[in-house]
């Protein structure tokens, strides 16, 4: 067995914005945008090409073109609530097709982060995405629910196959596992925190993020996507 060592790149710009609140408040959001083929665009998606005779992936998408840490979509009350056309994304979708697709046993999928965001998963603020929890990321093996057949004209390809996984962050034990909307304005723990000590952690976590948009030298900050196909 092999392993397609040419990675297909995807890049994740960072960019962040203030969160409304009936405190000074401060939250972050991760916009996703496709670049278009043949541009060097800092900061946004960014889809390679794999160099091998034998695969090719093709049509590489996100169903979201962002993720978002913000009040869930419907919560306008609260210490900590939605005032903005940005609510909550979590979870997007990666999708491709891939070629000789009778060759490729699974795709490791390898998410690496700022030390922002790993910075707020150990401090519970987030849980980050499987493909992010370590170097080797994570094998995602060519089998259903990930895989379903290409279909073009009515036809079922013999040699292409659709690839479909769930990226995600959750929301960490610090929160209970809530959105932060619903820990400090439903959560019995978390309507007992202060104003002050609210107000302070999401400074915290604001500050995590927003030191994840930039790279020491100044650029702007962005989270990659290896694509690797395992062959054999």
């Amino acid at each position: 067995m092999t392993s397609d060592r040419k990675a297909k790149k995807v890049t994740i710009g960072l960019v962040s914005f203030a969160l409304l609140t009936l405190v000074l408040l401060a939250s972050a959001f991760l916009v996703v945008a496709l670049e278009k083929k043949g541009e060097e665009n800092e900061g946004e998606l960014k889809v390679g090409t794999i160099e091998s005779s034998s695969l090719t992936l093709k049509d590489v998408s996100f169903s979201e073109n962002r993720f978002c840490f913000e009040p869930k979509a419907g919560d306008y009350s609260g210490r900590v609530r939605c005032n903005s056309k940005k609510v909550e994304v979590l979870s997007s979708t990666l999708s491709f097709r891939y070629t000789n697709a009778s060759s490729v046993r699974g795709f490791q999928l390898i998410l690496s982060l700022p030390d922002g965001l790993k910075e707020a998963m150990r401090k519970n603020y987030l849980l980050l995405p499987e493909v992010a929890t370590s170097e080797e990321g994570a094998t995602i093996p060519t089998e259903k629910p990930y895989i379903s057949d290409y279909v073009k004209d009515g036809e079922v390809s013999s040699s292409e196959k659709c690839f479909a996984y769930p990226i995600s962050f959750t929301w960490g034990s610090f929160f209970h596992g809530k959105n932060p909307g619903e820990y400090y304005d439903e959560d019995e723990t978390g309507k007992r925190v202060s104003d002050e000590e609210m107000e302070a952690t999401l400074k915290d976590f604001y500050s995590l993020v927003e030191d994840s948009r930039q790279t020491e030298e100044g650029k702007k900050a962005s989270l990659t996507l290896d694509i690797r196909p395992l062959l054999g």
